[in-house]
């Protein structure tokens, strides 16, 4: 549970950084998205999220950014939350995503992936190259698996 201060705090902080949008692939799929240099910062906000905060790949001459990503109904619930404590213009911004989010009929993501037939680096989902998971019914790419590991 997040205290008053803390979720001022947060408002403050999200609507000077954060980016409020749609997740890539996904039209429907809500996002909210901060990135800096202040690693503590990013902690802080990933914990009260419950999400695990990343480094992002270093630029030429430039300082280290963290990010931290919150996404579909989990950032609807946030964007709910905070938005009395917004301005106009984020208020507007989250009053259209969340109406674009409640509208009927949007495709699930199970219902997204199950018609995509290339993992995101290319290779077939194929029955050679798909591990299923038969607990969730997720499946991975084979190749990319072997490279991770």
């Amino acid at each position: 549970m997040i205290s008053s201060a803390e979720l001022g705090k947060m408002a403050g902080l999200l609507e000077g950084e954060a980016y409020f949008g749609r997740r890539a692939p996904y039209p429907k799929d809500l996002v909210i998205v901060i990135s800096m240099t202040d690693r503590d910062v990013i902690g802080w906000v990933a914990g009260h999220w419950g999400v695990i905060p990343w480094l992002e790949p270093l630029r030429q001459e430039r300082r280290r950014l963290y990010r931290a990503t919150v996404c579909s109904r989990k950032a609807a619930q946030w964007m709910m939350t905070i938005f009395p404590l917004m301005g106009e213009r984020r208020k507007a911004k989250i009053a259209a995503l969340l109406a674009e989010w409640r509208k009927p009929n949007r495709p699930s993501p199970a219902d997204i992936n199950r018609v995509k037939t290339e993992c995101p680096r290319g290779h077939p989902y194929d029955e050679a190259n798909t591990y299923r998971m038969k607990e969730h019914g997720s499946r991975y790419c084979r190749a990319c698996w072997k490279i991770q590991k």
